[in-house]
């Protein structure tokens, strides 16, 4: 399936589904947007050259972000959590540790940096973020990969397939 018709704020080389997402007419419905776009990519799916599936933490104080990437990693039947708030995603790991994390850096109160620095082990960790000034960063405490947003489907299969 293609581009979706309505979508006047990007240029149509430069459309993704994430993009599609932060687009003026496309936020209500997002949640059917995605599957729609991705479905035929199954190299992330258990049992389909992806390997197992990953229990997943999402901290991103974006809702529609949280909601693209949580409908992203459930139909390809990864185990996932998400909040938009790294306190809460403080408690969540508290609870029961997640085998990845995918987190935003700039969020308000707590980044993801302090984040990391609050727990006492680090799990394997992706940041998602706009900014690409944190990038040395995120590698000098051990980040599987950097996500510079908005990124693709393709882009972000290949991040969760590092992070296996």
């Amino acid at each position: 399936m293609g581009r979706p018709a309505e979508s006047p704020d990007i240029a149509r080389s430069e459309w993704t589904p994430w993009n599609e997402l932060n687009s003026r007419n496309a936020i209500q419905g997002a949640a059917d947007l995605l599957p729609s776009c991705i479905l035929n990519s199954v190299s992330c799916m258990p049992g389909r050259g992806g390997g197992r599936a990953l229990n997943i933490l999402l901290i991103d104080n974006d809702p529609d972000h949280l909601k693209a990437v949580e409908r992203f990693l459930r139909v390809r039947q990864h185990e996932v959590r998400s909040t938009t708030s790294a306190e809460e995603g403080l408690a969540f790991l508290a609870d029961r540790p997640a085998g990845l994390v995918l987190c935003d850096i700039q969020m308000p109160e707590i980044n993801g940096f302090e984040l990391l620095e609050m727990l006492d082990e680090l799990p394997k960790i992706i940041f998602s973020t706009a900014y690409d000034q944190y990038a040395i960063k995120a590698f000098e405490v051990n980040a599987v990969d950097y996500l510079l947003k908005p990124y693709d489907a393709e882009r972000f299969e290949l991040a969760v397939k590092r992070a296996k």
